[in-house]
């Protein structure tokens, strides 16, 4: 992915948005999602999903896996170089 084109993807409904954010991060670096960091050294996912599922509006962005990822309702955006 080229650091001026982000990624978006939907929440699947059977997903917490942590879950997906960790889901999304492991696709786009074509790594297993074990193997990743866990995200909780980025955000606090369970205050992620109470922030997200209370909805409101609200939009989440943090660093994570060297990435800019933004969480806003059931919607996941990728921001930044992948390695290849």
């Amino acid at each position: 992915m080229p650091p001026d084109e982000p990624y978006t993807r939907q929440i699947r409904s059977d997903e917490s948005p942590s879950i997906g954010v960790v889901r999304t991060i492991a696709a786009l670096k074509n790594t297993p999602s074990h193997e990743i960091d866990p995200l909780s050294k980025s955000i606090d996912p369970d205050a992620l999903d109470q922030l997200v599922a209370h909805g409101d509006g609200a939009s989440v962005e943090f660093e994570y896996e060297g990435l800019s990822v933004t969480v806003d309702g059931r919607t996941v955006t990728v921001r930044g170089a992948v390695e290849e």
